[in-house]
């Protein structure tokens, strides 16, 4: 429970930080050059919490706040930094999709077809 709350408050202090960064971005000229901005702004942050900071503190923004810490699964140790890039493009690229993938699959009423014998 504790690492679920812990993504949730990291996307809510990465949406609070581009929130604060908005008002630069509409100064810019154009709606298109804020949304691009905002979102390259949006990358970058993340980036940053969910990579360098994990990088050198074991925990991200909100990983720190709820006392969670990220490990190299075989023997505890720190994940290198090619690893938390994989994890991190897995989580922004990803795991957003699947309520999508799961809503354009096609819909049974019953559960999942088992081999017979």
């Amino acid at each position: 429970m504790r690492r679920y709350l812990a993504v949730g408050l990291d996307a809510y202090l990465c949406l609070l930080a581009v929130g604060l960064l908005v008002r630069s971005c509409l100064d810019s000229g154009g709606t298109g050059r804020a949304i691009a901005l905002l979102v390259v702004q949006l990358i970058v942050l993340s980036f940053a919490n969910q990579v360098l900071l994990t990088l050198a503190v074991r925990a991200s923004a909100g990983k720190l706040i709820m006392g969670v810490r990220v490990i190299r699964l075989p023997d505890a140790g720190r994940p290198g930094f090619r690893r938390l890039v994989l994890r991190w493009l897995y989580g922004l690229l990803w795991l957003p999709l699947q309520p999508w993938r799961r809503l354009r699959g096609p819909a049974t009423a019953r559960g999942p077809e088992r081999p017979a014998g």
